[in-house]
């Protein structure tokens, strides 16, 4: 019958270098692999929270952006409000004193208005000295008439406290 072996007890065993060297390539390529899976999982989380700052950064400015602009259009629409108003205004106050200086000429048209005229040279004369000229039958010219020496020949100039000359 032959050779029953029920246990064979190696504390030293030994394998082909080849193959040694392959399982320690093995071990050392798996090691490789998890270290680059860790690595790539670290930029993975890395990259997704750059990601959400960015996108956090970028939502900030677009709020910041409509905030502003929404904060113009109010200031645009005011000012726009407050010039339509005053444009009103000055359009009211030209339509109002054109409608007077109408009247005003409607006035002065009529039989009132030579009185009104009248009325101004009489104010504009009280108070005043009126001296009248002597004018012959051919008329004085007062374009060619020598004013000063007329005042001085009518002795004008002793009226307005002015001393005469010797």
């Amino acid at each position: 019958m032959g050779i029953v072996i029920e246990k064979v007890l190696t504390n030293d065993y030994r394998f082909n270098d080849e193959y040694t060297k392959a399982i320690e390539d093995k071990k050392v390529a798996d090691q490789q692999v998890e270290k680059n899976k860790s690595a790539q999982h670290a930029a993975l989380e890395e990259y997704k929270r750059k990601l959400e700052e960015a996108r956090g950064e970028v939502n900030k400015m677009v709020a910041d952006a409509d905030g502003q602009y929404l904060k113009d259009k109010i200031e645009a629409d005011v000012y726009q409000e407050q010039q339509q108003l005053l444009a009103r205004a000055i359009e009211a106050e030209g339509i109002a004193e054109a409608k007077g200086i109408l009247e005003m000429n409607n006035a002065l048209a009529g039989s009132g208005g030579e009185t009104i005229v009248k009325l101004k040279i009489a104010e504009a004369l009280e108070g005043k000295q009126i001296i009248l000229l002597p004018v012959s039958e051919g008329g004085m010219n007062l374009k060619t008439t020598d004013i000063n020496r007329l005042i001085e020949t009518l002795g004008v100039k002793s009226l307005s406290g002015i001393p005469k000359p010797d």
